[in-house]
């Protein structure tokens, strides 16, 4: 299926505002499946900075599974056999966790509203890790799987709304009335223009730079890209310290 702007936002209407991110989607597409899971494997990395947001809420919430399956990820953009088993049972384990969490914290009246934030946020670095497990679990099993699509879209929709939410809280911090003084259209065209989202855009830009003019993703290739795919740590959502202030 050749992927289309059109088709794009049928499936995932959510991506409506965020043409800019369905162009490189589309691009993305067209990449050979393992330069597709190495594009994949550095936004999570920009991902996995928000879950230290949770750090001293919960022990039993460490990285550790999270990271094993960004491992496990980055051998498959290698040319690693999948270990479909391994790899969905790690992503279920915190996935599950998370939600337990989420739902434990979101119905404690004594929780405070920035343990309930950073729970939000976290969800989604389990969220888009499973859906690119799912993606790669669907493509090389059963590549003409009507779910191929729908993953390969929620996955930016995902890292999207992360930024998106993150903003949402950002600005009523600034302003509790923000939302009424502006409508849900004028809201996706601050998001889509502010400085989080288009540092987004251009280091995807710069990915897809690489990964298309790169035919074979050697060892050391890929180890080069994976070192460059979160620069200095800085998290989706700009630096981690600058996010628990505004959660504060």
């Amino acid at each position: 299926m050749v992927l289309t702007v059109k088709d794009a936002i049928e499936q995932e209407k959510n991506l409506s505002e965020f043409i800019p991110f369905v162009e490189i989607a589309i691009q993305v597409k067209q990449l050979p499946f393992h330069h597709q899971v190495a594009f994949f494997c550095s936004c999570c990395e920009r991902m996995l900075p928000i879950w230290t947001l949770i750090d001293g809420c919960d022990d039993s919430l460490d990285m550790s599974n999270l990271r094993a399956t960004m491992d496990e990820l980055w051998q498959i953009a290698g040319g690693m056999d999948i270990q479909e088993l391994e790899i969905e049972s790690l992503t279920e384990k915190i996935a599950t966790s998370i939600e337990d969490y989420e739902y434990n914290y979101s119905n404690d009246d004594d929780c405070e509203e920035i343990h309930k934030q950073a729970i939000s946020l976290a969800t989604h670095v389990s969220d888009m890790l499973n859906q690119v497990v799912g993606y790669v679990v669907i493509t090389l099993s059963d590549p003409l799987s009507d779910n191929k699509i729908n993953l390969f879209l929620k996955i930016f929709v995902t890292l999207i709304f992360t930024i998106y939410e993150y903003l949402d809280i950002h600005f009523y911090s600034l302003d509790s009335l923000w939302e009424l003084k502006k409508s849900r259209k004028d809201q996706d065209v601050i998001f889509l223009n502010h400085l989080l989202t288009q540092s987004e855009l251009k280091k995807e830009q710069s990915d897809l730079n690489f990964l298309t003019r790169t035919l074979d993703l050697t060892p050391e290739l890929l180890s080069e890209f994976r070192a460059k795919s979160c620069p200095n740590g800085v998290s989706v959502l700009g630096s981690i310290d600058k996010v628990r202030a505004t959660l504060s």
